[in-house]
């Protein structure tokens, strides 16, 4: 059986954007939070993908852990973090689906 995930990772795009938007810190911890269980369960369901889609998928859970791992600490610490960076890779990410 095949799944689709493409509305998990419309999901996570918007989580990651509601993060990278917010300036309430917690609303950007719950946001980021959340997009972290969204991935987890994207991880999981990999294995159910058609397999020519399994890189494409991995590659989009990667990069986006990363831009979360990235907003998180910018979070941790207080202070800003590269900003057109972030943003650029959110929209790589909305490319890729």
């Amino acid at each position: 059986m095949t799944i689709d995930t493409k509305d998990i990772q419309q999901r996570i795009i918007l989580l990651l954007k509601l993060a990278y938007t917010a300036t309430n810190a917690a609303t950007i911890g719950n946001a980021l939070q959340e997009a972290n269980q969204q991935l987890t369960c994207l991880q999981q369901q990999v294995h159910q993908v058609e397999a020519d889609s399994v890189e494409a998928l991995t590659d989009f859970i990667q990069n986006a852990f990363n831009i979360n791992l990235q907003l998180l600490k910018g979070l941790d610490a207080m202070s800003l973090y590269p900003v057109d960076q972030v943003r650029k890779q959110i929209e790589q990410l909305e490319r890729v689906i």
